[in-house]
Parts: C-alpha cells; sequence; structure tokens
C-alpha cells in the first residue's frame, strides 16, 4: 500500500467521516458505557486524532474517554489498521506505559489551544506515529 500524504486539513475532514459506529456499539454494549459517554469517547478520539494529524513528531497522551475509544478500535485490527493508513499513510502505534509529564503537558497544552478544552484525566500509554525506516 502506498504512503498517503494528507495535509493536516484533509486528515481533520477524514478523521470527521471516519465510521466509529462499531467502536461505540463496543463500549456501550462490552464496556458498560452509556450511549452519550460513548459518544463523548469517540469525539474525544476524533479531537486526538486530529491532534496527532497537526503534531505528527509528538507521542501523544490519550485523555481517558479518547483511551476507551482508542482501544475499541484497535480491536478491530483491519478496520483500524486501514483507518490509520488512510489518515496518516502509516500505522499509529498504541505504546502501554510510555508516557512521561512532559507528553502529559503538551496534550493538555493542544487540546486547550485547539479545542479549548482542559484536560485532567490522562492514559498511561502514548500513541505516535510510526517513523519512516532508513533505506
Amino acid at each position: 500500500m502506498q504512503p498517503v500524504h494528507l495535509s493536516a486539513e484533509d486528515a481533520k475532514q477524514k478523521i470527521q467521516d471516519m465510521d466509529l459506529s462499531a467502536v461505540e456499539r463496543r463500549l456501550v454494549n462490552v464496556e458498560g458505557c452509556s450511549p452519550e459517554d460513548a459518544r463523548e469517547a469517540t469525539d474525544c478520539y476524533r479531537r486526538l486524532l486530529t491532534l496527532q494529524a497537526m503534531y505528527p513528531d509528538h507521542a501523544l497522551v490519550p485523555p481517558a474517554p479518547a483511551d476507551r475509544a482508542l482501544h475499541a478500535h484497535i480491536l478491530q485490527t483491519r478496520r483500524y489498521a486501514e483507518d490509520m493508513q488512510s489518515i496518516f499513510g502509516r500505522f499509529l502505534h498504541h505504546e502501554p506505559d510510555a508516557t512521561s509529564e512532559e507528553r502529559r503537558e503538551f496534550t493538555r497544552q493542544v487540546f486547550l489551544e485547539h479545542f479549548g478544552l482542559g484536560i485532567e484525566a490522562f492514559a498511561i500509554c502514548t500513541i505516535a506515529i510510526e517513523q519512516k525506516r532508513a533505506a
């Protein structure tokens, strides 16, 4: 599959168009979330992915609601891989226990700057775009 090179605006549109209904169903039916909480989680996840598209060289720490949606999305391995390929041109990795105060603070700042949202609860993982391998 050829790498995709999208502008941040094009990536943002793909993220908004991404079908996360199966993620929401899993959050409700398996994880026990209310439909409202599931929607909040996928909305937060979309914001996180948008920020990752805007800041591709930064590892971001998912806010707790986004992390729930991320985990539900990753379980749909083919769909997740296809979505990440179409948005980022490569795989978006989930790295458990790879967080730091610096990464949390950067994520907190960009959520506030771009969405006006103050984030208090974070997951204990990061997401990062797979770096191109040297030839």
